[in-house]
């Protein structure tokens, strides 16, 4: 597994990312928590809290994800129920853009290359 880096991974580690969505993104997690919240409400609001709390670490730790395998460009975080939540960090702003937040059973390849 490659993780999200380069060679200054260090120095990095140290700064403080600001955090991101963008509209797909935030219409991934209106739709996920309207399905949760449908199919087993007590599992949205957990969801919803576990998606801010591991999005916020990458504010401080933007590198511990792996590089999404079918386009390098994006780092993807694996979350509760099979999600993954897609992002880029930009080192030159010091931001991480999530850009979508998808269940790993859809065809999340054709869904990202859309996206490109």
């Amino acid at each position: 597994m490659k993780l999200c880096q380069n060679s200054k991974r260090k120095e990095r580690q140290e700064k403080v990312y600001r955090l991101e969505y963008l509209p797909l993104a935030e219409a991934d997690i209106l739709e996920i928590d309207s399905y949760l919240y449908e199919h087993k409400p007590a599992a949205a609001d957990k969801f919803a809290d576990s998606i801010v709390k591991l999005a916020e670490a990458l504010t401080q730790h933007p590198f511990m994800s792996p590089v999404y395998e079918d386009d390098p460009h994006f780092c993807n975080m694996t979350l509760p129920y099979k999600y993954r939540l897609f992002y880029h960090v930009d080192e030159d702003d010091k931001v991480v853009r999530v850009y979508r937040i998808l269940h790993g059973a859809r065809n999340v390849k054709g869904i990202m290359e859309l996206e490109d």
